[in-house]
């Protein structure tokens, strides 16, 4: 943990932030959120009496000049992301910016040159990635234990309701189950495989207001292996959450449930050479993100989720979308 003294500024009076930013923070001595900026001036007021953030700024050009913030969180939907994150970046202040990082690959890499350009870190914000658990699980890929990866099956769903004001409905904020959520089953199998697969098959399977409800898609990591994404954000589901993945290989497989929330019980089970191993997880996955960037913040490392990652994960969610056939859409409402 760093000793310096880190100010955090927070564009968006969003739910996420609490979880994401707000209560890890807490949790940390050299850590404070200094301000907020939202849409509406008296929107960032309310947001910060009910949080107690010190002070609400009138713009987040504001917040980005003022001196004592050094890091910008941006929970705002995926179309406003690109327009902020640059402006922040260009004053001179580091970003950490919830996923998806942009509306499309094109966009991410924008962002991810003027962070280079700037010198500043841009970081998406994939939580899992820094948890105890996905350590554990690239342990066991990289050990090679599970001999030549064959198969992987990714899949994150949880109902949406569509309420008035929710983005993930409107296409031009960036909306849709694959884009929400979506690009975390993506996510875990380049994190996994380390490598940049191909698109081979694409349906959305659903669709509402025109965004996609229910998506699948069928990936080429290699010549000898293929991964299967789902996500659904249906209404219609008949239970909370559920995101897991499998990995199989030649020689065993590995299956976590739950690597989003460990907080709520994660398990992660290893079944290789006729032996069964089964490793429970708990806590939360925010704490340990804000910790890593704390620590790329003080020696100025790359992230592990930084702008040259979030570019190619873009990449494969604009194929899917490219590729995506409509014969067995059903419209919903």
């Amino acid at each position: 943990m760093t000793n310096r003294r880190v100010s955090i500024g927070l564009v968006g009076a969003s739910r996420i932030a609490v979880d994401a930013i707000i209560r890890p923070a807490a949790l940390m001595p050299n850590v404070s959120v200094h301000g907020i900026a939202a849409s509406e001036s008296t929107r960032a007021q309310r947001y910060a009496q009910q949080v107690d953030i010190p002070k609400a700024y009138e713009t987040a050009e504001e917040l980005y000049a003022a001196p004592a913030i050094d890091l910008v969180y941006i929970g705002l939907p995926p179309s406003a992301h690109a327009s902020v994150a640059i402006a922040a970046l260009k004053a001179g202040r580091d970003v950490l910016c919830e996923k998806p990082l942009a509306l499309d690959a094109t966009e991410a890499k924008t962002m991810a040159d003027v962070a280079v350009a700037e010198d500043r870190l841009l970081i998406e914000a994939f939580h899992y990635r820094y948890h105890p658990l996905m350590q554990r699980l690239l342990g066991i890929v990289e050990s090679g234990c599970l001999g030549e990866i064959y198969d992987i099956q990714a899949h994150f769903s949880v109902p949406v309701p569509q309420t008035a004001g929710e983005f993930r409905y409107n296409p031009t904020l960036g909306g849709g189950a694959l884009m929400d959520l979506g690009c975390y089953p993506i996510h875990w199998i380049r994190t996994v495989t380390g490598t940049e697969p191909i698109v081979l098959e694409a349906e959305v399977l659903a669709l509402q207001n025109g965004v996609d409800v229910t998506t699948r898609a069928v990936l080429s990591v290699s010549d000898t292996c293929r991964a299967e994404v789902y996500c659904s954000m249906s209404e219609r589901l008949p239970r909370g959450i559920d995101a897991g993945l499998e990995v199989r290989g030649t020689q065993g497989r590995v299956i976590l449930s739950n690597p989003l929330q460990p907080e709520f019980g994660s398990v992660l089970t290893l079944e290789v050479g006729g032996g069964r191993e089964v490793s429970t997880f708990d806590g939360s996955t925010f704490p340990h993100q804000l910790r890593d960037v704390l620590a790329r913040l003080e020696d100025r490392s790359q992230p592990l989720t930084g702008g040259e990652d979030a570019v190619a994960n873009m990449a494969v969610i604009d194929a899917i979308r490219a590729l995506a056939t409509t014969d067995r859409i059903q419209e919903v409402g």
